[in-house]
């Protein structure tokens, strides 16, 4: 998708801490300092027109920026992501931190992504799933990052809920 979007947009691609291949931190980051991290660098980059997309656990983070600070971007696109924490959501995390815990962060990749990304998308897959489950080993991701990535998502509560 970045590639093709490449074409005609200038891409920033983010990786967050515990994320990726992003440097790990000693503690599970919140979703407000993931959200304050990335106004940062909006900010340090001053480019013209900013649409901000967010998937997954980056969507809770895109969130809080476009709600938090409307000045930095034009737009946002948020996909399988998450405002809040219902009975539901809560079940979906402790699978994956099951399977995490059970087969690694393979057997967790392969339990998450019908979840995240919708039986339509398995009809009919702009990437083949066995791509992007290829991506996701490569990317090497380490249990205790992924542990750390649930921990904050435990931590969030209910964003914009008093």
């Amino acid at each position: 998708m970045a590639f093709t979007l490449g074409k005609k947009y200038k891409l920033v691609l983010v990786d967050l801490l515990f994320q990726g291949k992003a440097d790990a931190a000693p503690e599970p980051r919140s979703f407000e300092a993931h959200a304050a991290d990335l106004a940062h660098l909006l900010q340090a980059l001053q480019l013209p027109e900013i649409i901000l997309v967010g998937i997954s656990f980056g969507g809770a983070v895109a969130q809080r920026v476009l709600v938090n600070n409307p000045e930095l971007v034009q737009a946002g696109v948020l996909l399988s992501t998450f405002a809040y924490r219902d009975t539901y959501f809560k079940a979906i995390c402790h699978t994956w931190e099951a399977a995490l815990e059970a087969g690694g962060t393979a057997l967790m990749v392969d339990v998450m992504l019908p979840m995240v990304l919708s039986r339509s998308y398995f009809l009919k897959p702009i990437i083949s799933i066995e791509k992007l489950r290829g991506s996701k080993a490569n990317q090497s991701l380490i249990n205790e990052n992924v542990l750390h990535q649930l921990a904050a998502i435990k931590e969030s509560g209910n964003y914009l809920e008093s």
